[in-house]
C-alpha cells in the first residue's frame, strides 16, 4: 500500500514487530553482540531466560548487584548495586536490587546487564551473611595456573575449610 503526499508516492511502513520473552519487550532484538560475533541481543536475553530456573533459587533470596554494559560494549561496563527509581517495593525494606522470576531476569538482561552478584547475605538475615564466594583472580604481574594445575591445590585445602565449618560445593 502507497499514499500519494505532494507528488511523492511513499509506502506505508509497518511497525516494527514487538519480541517479547517472558513477557518482558525486547528493544533492538537483532543487535549484534560485539564481543560475541554471531550472536544478537535477543540470544542473550533467550540465554538468560533459559538460564533462570537455575539462577533464581540463588539470586531471588538476596540482594544483587549487576555489571551492565550498555549497548552491549564491553569495554563501557558499570557496576550496579541500588534500584533505579520506581524499581523499588513500596514497603519500608531497604531499597535493594532483587529479582523474583524469570520476567526479572530477562528484564535485567534487556536493560544492559551481562553479569549477576549476589550478595553474601538473605534478605531475612542481612545483618548475618551465610555465604561466601571467593573470586580468584590473578594478580597483573603473575599468570593465573591453569585449572588442571589449580584444582590439586583447590582440593587439597578442603579439608582446612571443612574443619572451620565452611561448606564446599565440590
Amino acid at each position: 500500500m502507497s499514499i500519494t503526499n505532494a507528488g511523492r508516492t511513499e509506502a506505508l511502513r509497518s511497525p516494527p514487530r514487538l519480541t517479547r520473552v517472558a513477557g518482558i519487550a525486547i528493544s533492538n532484538p537483532e543487535r549484534p553482540i560485539a564481543a560475541a560475533p554471531g550472536h544478537t541481543k535477543l540470544d542473550v536475553v533467550r540465554y538468560h531466560e533459559a538460564l533462570a530456573p537455575w539462577l533464581l533459587p540463588q539470586l531471588a533470596p538476596r540482594p544483587i548487584a549487576v555489571v551492565k554494559c550498555v549497548g552491549g560494549a564491553f569495554d563501557d561496563c558499570f557496576f550496579q548495586k541500588h534500584p533505579l527509581p520506581g524499581q523499588v517495593d513500596d514497603d519500608d525494606s531497604p531499597p535493594f536490587m532483587r529479582l523474583s522470576d524469570a520476567a526479572d531476569v530477562v528484564r535485567a538482561v534487556q536493560n544492559g546487564t551481562y553479569a549477576f552478584h549476589t550478595w553474601g547475605a538473605s534478605f531475612h538475615r542481612l545483618e548475618r551473611p551465610d555465604r561466601i564466594a571467593p573470586e580468584i583472580a590473578p594478580a597483573a604481574r603473575r599468570p593465573c595456573p591453569p585449572t588442571p594445575r589449580a584444582a590439586p591445590h583447590a582440593r587439597a585445602r578442603r579439608p582446612l575449610r571443612q574443619r572451620r565449618g565452611l561448606v564446599t560445593s565440590s
